[in-house]
């Protein structure tokens, strides 16, 4: 039996088709023309593991830690 490309498919027969799901990934079957391989250039490939979380480079200040935290409600918002 040939398969039915995503375009003479009706939406209901797309919907109800079975898709496989393993370790988070969903494989269905696409067309061909779909299925087309890209390789990353060079210079957007990954090299080497990021580096490592520094501090934030803008803590807040005391005075901002400290300060009481106005909601909605003081404001009349409710």
């Amino acid at each position: 039996m040939r398969k039915k490309s995503c375009a003479t498919e009706t939406p209901k027969e797309v919907w109800q088709k079975p898709a496989k799901i393993d370790d988070a990934t969903v494989e269905v079957d696409l067309p061909e023309e779909l299925m087309a391989r890209y390789e990353l250039l060079e210079e957007f490939r990954v090299s080497e593991p990021p580096p490592p979380i520094l501090p934030d480079p803008f803590p807040l200040s005391p005075t901002m830690e400290e300060g009481p935290v106005v909601t909605a409600e003081d404001l009349g918002y409710v």
